[in-house]
């Protein structure tokens, strides 16, 4: 393969994250699995057919909150940044004395927007272009839970090494797993 090819195919890294629009969501379906436990085991102790149906009622509905999940979940998709805008980045953002002391190598705060707005390049699928206003806005406004996921997304695409998992010898230790 020449290097022209190379360079022609290379594509930047990627990771997607998943991100619930409404919360509420993953709460009542924590609910959900805890009341379908209490009557799986309240079905096995019973001979009332109400008692014993109640499990596949909850179930039915629990599947019925997991499409309603699936549609609330947004895919964010991050993409990494040429190593200079990286380089560039990072340096505009020293950290502070005592980040320095807990081993930072940047202020993850003040990083924060600018990597979400150069690293957001799809949601939802598709296309998206994400200013640094808005970056912000979800950086000041989602729980830290959301945006840190976002921000390790980004700083992973632009700092680790994705181990490949197809190459030929990978490969034959996979063909002959399946054969014993």
């Amino acid at each position: 393969m020449k290097i022209r090819e190379v360079l022609d195919r290379k594509k930047p890294q990627r990771r997607t994250v998943p991100v619930l629009l409404e919360p509420d969501l993953a709460e009542q379906h924590a609910r959900m699995l805890l009341n379908l436990r209490k009557a799986e085991r309240a079905a096995t102790r019973s001979n009332d057919r109400v008692v014993q149906d109640e499990p596949v009622s909850i179930t039915e509905a629990i599947e019925a909150l997991e499409i309603a999940v699936e549609d609330a979940t947004v895919m964010f998709t991050v993409e990494a940044m040429p190593a200079q805008d990286w380089s560039d980045l990072v340096g505009a953002h020293e950290p502070t004395v005592e980040q320095k002391q807990d081993g930072w190598p940047y202020d993850a705060e003040g990083m924060g927007p600018p990597l979400l707005a150069a690293s957001i390049v799809e949601i939802g699928g598709e296309p998206e272009t994400v200013s640094e206003k808005e970056a912000a806005k979800i950086w000041n406004e989602w729980s830290d839970a959301e945006r840190t996921n976002l921000f390790l997304a980004a700083v992973a695409v632009n700092r680790e090494v994705r181990n490949v998992p197809f190459t030929k010898p990978a490969s034959r230790r996979t063909e002959n797993s399946e054969k014993s």
